[in-house]
């Protein structure tokens, strides 16, 4: 990551996390996935790849995320291209991504077809094809809500 404070640094590694393992329990998508995602303080764009595996625990199953790299897309760089990037040097390995980079993606309807809530498929201009995957809608604890002792955030489903 570049060279950030801290608390930016932990702010982006959440949300990062955050967006990969709601997509992870909501999409079965083992294996190595790619995450796009914008800070909403500084509205930069964020990316980097990351392994999901499924354990079971207790009798619930959950989605283990290890993230693999992570860095600041370049300002000259689009979403698009990083997703056409993708396709041509990655194959098979799917997108994930928040809801604005996900509009700025999908923006044209003849490269990219609409799967289920939160999943996308877009055609490249070589033929080649990448899946999208976006979180389902949540909404934000309250504020001063308690979480237990070292839990930074969490979701239900």
């Amino acid at each position: 990551m570049p060279d950030l404070p801290e608390r930016e640094k932990q702010r982006i590694h959440r949300l990062f996390m955050d967006t990969a393992t709601n997509v992870a329990l909501s999409q079965n998508i083992p294996g190595q996935i790619h995450v796009l995602v914008t800070d909403n303080d500084t509205r930069k764009i964020f990316g980097g790849f990351a392994h999901v595996e499924y354990v079971t625990f207790l009798n619930r199953r959950t989605a283990k995320i290890t993230r693999t790299s992570i860095g600041l897309l370049a300002p000259d760089a689009t979403p698009l291209e990083v997703a056409n990037i993708l396709i041509e040097t990655d194959p098979g390995t799917p997108l994930v991504c928040d809801e604005q980079v996900e509009q700025m993606i999908t923006g044209d309807p003849s490269v990219v077809t609409w799967q289920s809530d939160g999943h996308y498929t877009l055609t490249s201009v070589g033929g080649g094809t990448l899946e999208i995957f976006t979180p389902l809608k949540s909404t934000p604890l309250p504020k001063g809500f308690k979480t237990p002792p070292g839990v930074a955030g969490g979701q239900l489903f």
